[in-house]
């Protein structure tokens, strides 16, 4: 198991699927995750993962880019789902790791289910203090289409007792801000300047970007 540490703060990750599995404060694990390869894999293969290379759903598992159509691996019915069969989530990455951040990398070869382009991709991990960032990055050779995302799903995990300052601290990873109150609840707000891709009503996006 991976980890960076700071203070009270500890994170753990995994290779697979370059995976935050646990998100320690002064005792608390703050995310749900966590297991072997087979029952990460068993349950929400998503938590925590990075997915790729198109995160959501595709109608058809057809894409169309510079008015030339490509068809993709399906792996929900007619339809790909977070990239196909064997996406970005359910791989073994390799790592790099220093005193604060852990690199992960993923080579995807041009086709790989279905996607124009060989692609380079990574994924930094940085625990700076009490802020635990990730930074997305993807390089391909054709163009191609991408939408990496990082969905971590927060636990129900009560906050330990004299720490309530927690409730007002921002977790930042991906884009999102994870803010937990004193009640349990979350709040979850996602950062752009754009709004949310358009779907159908079989909850898949287009495939012409």
């Amino acid at each position: 198991m991976l980890e960076l540490r700071s203070g009270d703060i500890a994170a753990r990750f995994t290779t697979l699927g370059a995976r935050l599995v646990a998100l320690d404060f002064a005792g608390a694990d703050l995310v749900m995750g966590g297991g072997s390869d087979a029952e990460l894999l068993a349950g929400d293969w998503t938590a925590g993962a990075v997915m790729g290379r198109i995160a959501g759903r595709i109608a058809n598992s057809e894409i169309s880019i510079d008015g030339v159509r490509h068809r993709l691996t399906p792996n929900m019915g007619a339809h790909q789902l977070h990239g196909g069969p064997d996406n970005f989530a359910v791989r073994h990455w390799d790592v790099r790791q220093t005193e604060n951040t852990l690199q992960f990398t993923l080579h995807s070869p041009d086709g790989d289910q279905g996607y124009p382009g060989a692609l380079d991709v990574s994924a930094t991990y940085t625990l700076d203090g009490n802020t635990l960032s990730l930074a997305l990055a993807a390089r391909s050779t054709k163009p191609t289409v991408i939408t990496l995302t990082h969905p971590r799903f927060p636990a129900r995990t009560p906050i330990p007792p004299g720490n309530q300052g927690l409730a007002t601290q921002y977790r930042r990873l991906a884009g999102h801000r994870l803010l937990a109150d004193r009640a349990g609840r979350h709040l979850v707000l996602a950062v752009g300047d754009r709004r949310a891709l358009r779907v159908h009503d079989r909850g898949c996006r287009p495939g012409d970007p």
